[in-house]
């Protein structure tokens, strides 16, 4: 941090980097304001200019027209007075032809008529001379117009070939300082985030300087020792290198020599067997789980189905139900038209009754007063009993109306109460049907969905199953295939090996009968004890006989199955006796020759030697193969830790950039918001220091926690974890 601020002291300073932030940021939004105003100026130039192309295109094409126009009118003008030129030239003649024989015919008496028709015709062709003179004048001063027109419009083209060149010069200067300025705006950008990290420095200076310093001074011990220890690794890649190559070479020395033989095959007969047999019960548990896949997909598609009755007639059951509502809102709109018609009934009848208590009140009254009036007054007229009596009636009757009318209305407004009663046992009744309905539907859809998510959750679960089996499968198919591969390879090298050795026995058998042929006339030699006479010769017969009939597969198998068939009666000795060692007797058994025909002990011995050098090979092809196990293993081991040294090469090489990671450590560690900042440098922390998840969940839980604990954490999980990030250990 020193170093970099001096360095960053001794740079000479310019105006902008004097400036304050706002001071920049206002320059940066003014080149920002005046580049778009330059943007903006040149597209409305070059629509400018656009529509004066297009202006220019259509004044172009109207002037064309007009000119053709006016060329065609002059054109047919031009052949009108042609014609009638040619026409008064053929009167004059006809004229003058005329004047010429009417002169001798004509008599003294009529010189006058002669003089008129010559005036008149003079002063016609002097109208015709003047007439063609202006002709040509307007000819002449039209042609005159239309070279001034060509003129102006050839002086407009080229000014406005002018201004689309000074257009274009202004384009091109705009478009130039459009780039210096969106360069300067880049720089000034570039500078801004300069003096932005160089501010969020200060700052992480101020708030973090004693933890980074201690991080920083393990992080360089750290590196100093992942250096030593690079170097030390290189030095053992190096040396292992070489050993690669040596044993590379040692390959290429064991691959010239003679292939594989029965043993290796053997073991992958064992191996293709056992393979069968775990194929055979994969295929078998395969299948079991396809069949319960199916019956599972079955149960799944039958609760599926009750699934959807139970949703049809949850269905059903809700629209009986909302027609039931519906009928009995009917009933209540229907009761309540009702009550309303009952009380606009009662309301008349309790008029009819007020009126009727008004007048027998007011009846009262007057009888009242009438009554007194004949018991203060003694008048002469009495009341008669009759119309006593109509009073009396009409009072009964209103009475008694009135009973009737009081009466009714008591009934009505039970009934009113009643059909209220109703009409309330009836809401409550749709109420609770509706939250039954409500909480029966619940129930079933949550049961439902219940069934349905344990039954989705158990396909899932087998199908997982079924594809980690299939994955399996597929594995030990390939394995399977592999294997095939290297025992086809295998059988194809025993196949070359029993055709050699077959070889070789035909030549043994020529060998033989060149021999029983050429001792006809030698000695007979004393035949030579072994212990099962003529079993060599049967031997390699049999095979012949066996490797000519059977096919190549069924050859490899029978051979492999009958070891003791090929194997022969060879005394066990070293690799060294053999290799540099003295030849030993050979103790093969050798058919017992007769008197007149016995072989030749060279041949035989050659034979023997052939068979010794057959099973000597065998025994380098086994030392070969072992040898050839353990380096394979040692290339493994070589590879992994390859693999290893590379991945720490580019873990050293994403630590290589210490500057930046530095920085977004301290931003990690101190940051200006912290529910924005942290988040977004997680993945850069992942990248550079290949974390684990482990500890990106741990710079999660940091990043989440208050801004103190989150220092505290962060401080001490990356003073912790920081050996462990670089991923030597």
């Amino acid at each position: 941090m020193v170093s970099a601020s001096n360095s960053g002291a001794s740079t000479p300073k310019s105006k902008l980097d004097t400036l304050s932030r706002e001071d920049l940021v206002r320059f940066v939004k003014k080149q920002l304001e005046n580049l778009g105003k330059a943007r903006k100026e040149i597209a409305s130039l070059k629509d400018g200019r656009e529509l004066l192309e297009s202006e220019l295109k259509e004044s172009l094409e109207a002037k064309e027209a007009s000119s053709e126009s006016l060329q065609k009118e002059r054109c047919e003008e031009r052949e009108l007075k042609d014609k009638e030129l040619a026409q008064l030239k053929s009167e004059i003649e006809t004229l003058r032809a005329n004047e010429c024989h009417m002169e001798p015919q004509t008599d003294i008496d009529e010189p006058c008529d002669v003089e008129t028709l010559k005036k008149e015709h003079e002063a016609a062709l002097e109208a015709l001379k003047n007439e063609l003179a202006l002709e040509r004048g307007k000819w002449r001063e039209a042609e005159e117009e239309e070279r001034e027109v060509s003129d102006n419009l050839a002086a407009e083209l080229g000014q406005i070939k002018q201004m689309l060149h000074m257009q274009t010069e202004t384009l091109q200067k705009k478009d130039e300082e459009n780039k210096i300025l969106s360069a300067e705006v880049d720089e000034l950008r570039s500078k801004l985030e300069d003096v932005e990290e160089k501010l969020v420095s200060i700052k992480e200076k101020q708030s973090a300087v004693s933890v980074l310093s201690l991080e920083m001074a393990d992080y360089e011990r750290s590196i100093d020792n992942l250096k030593k220890e690079l170097k030390e690794a290189n030095v053992i890649l190096e040396q292992r290198d070489v050993q690669i190559k040596e044993l590379n070479e040692k390959l290429k020395q064991t691959e010239n020599e003679k292939d594989k033989m029965s043993a290796t095959a053997t073991k992958m007969k064992a191996v293709i067997v056992k393979l069968k047999k775990q194929s055979e019960e994969r295929k078998e548990s395969s299948e079991r789980l396809e069949k319960d896949l199916t019956s599972v997909e079955q149960r799944h598609e039958q609760t599926r189905i009750e699934w959807e009755q139970e949703r049809v007639r949850l269905s059903r059951t809700l629209g009986e139900q909302g027609e039931k509502i519906r009928q009995s809102e009917q009933t209540v709109s229907n009761m309540q038209m009702q009550i309303a018609t009952l009380r606009s009934h009662r309301e008349a009848l309790q008029r009819q009754y007020d009126d009727i208590t008004m007048e027998y009140e007011s009846f009262k009254s007057k009888a009242r007063y009438v009554l007194e009036q004949q018991k203060t007054t003694t008048q002469t007229d009495t009341v008669s009993d009759s119309d006593y009596k109509q009073l009396k009636v009409q009072m009964e009757s209103e009475v008694q109306s009135n009973s009737t009318l009081s009466e009714r209305c008591s009934s009505l407004e039970r009934e009113l109460s009643e059909l209220f009663s109703y009409v309330e046992s009836l809401k409550r009744e749709t109420d609770e049907k509706l939250s039954r309905s409500e909480e029966q539907h619940k129930q079933l859809m949550t049961g439902a969905e219940a069934r349905v998510s344990s039954l989705l959750n158990q396909n899932r679960h087998l199908k997982l199953e079924v594809d980690d089996k299939v994955s399996l499968l597929r594995e030990k198919e390939r394995e399977i295939r592999d294997l095939r591969h290297e025992v086809s390879l295998s059988q194809q090298e025993s196949k070359r090996a029993l055709g050699e050795l077959g070889a070789e026995r035909r030549r043994r058998e020529e060998v033989e009968s060149r021999a029983a042929q050429q001792i006809i006339n030698t000695p007979p030699k004393p035949a030579v004890n072994r212990s099962n006479p003529q079993s060599d010769v049967e031997l390699a017969r049999r095979v012949n006989r066996e490797l000519l009939q059977k096919p190549v597969v069924s050859r490899f198998d029978d051979a492999f199955n009958d070891e003791n068939m090929l194997t022969t009666e060879v005394d066990d000795r070293p690799l060294e006796d053999v290799i540099f060692g003295e030849e030993s007797e050979p103790t093969y058994v050798v058919p017992r020759l007769t008197s007149s025909q016995s072989s030749s002990f060279t041949h035989v011995v050659d034979a023997d030697q052939l068979q010794t050098q057959l099973s000597h090979t065998a025994e380098l092809l086994k030392e070969t193969e072992e040898n050839n196990a353990l380096l394979a293993e040692q290339i493994k081991v070589l590879k992994e830790e390859v693999r290893r040294l590379e991945r720490n090469a580019d873990r050293a090489e994403h630590v290589a950039n210490t500057e930046y990671l530095k920085n977004v450590i301290m931003k990690f560690l101190s940051p200006e918001k912290v529910n924005d900042e942290r988040p977004q440098l997680i993945p850069v922390l992942t990248t550079m220091l290949r974390l684990n998840e482990t500890e990106v969940e741990a710079l999660e839980k940091s990043s989440r926690s208050d801004e103190t604990e989150a220092q505290d954490a962060s401080s001490s999980l990356l003073g912790g974890y920081l050996h462990r990030w670089t991923g030597f250990s």
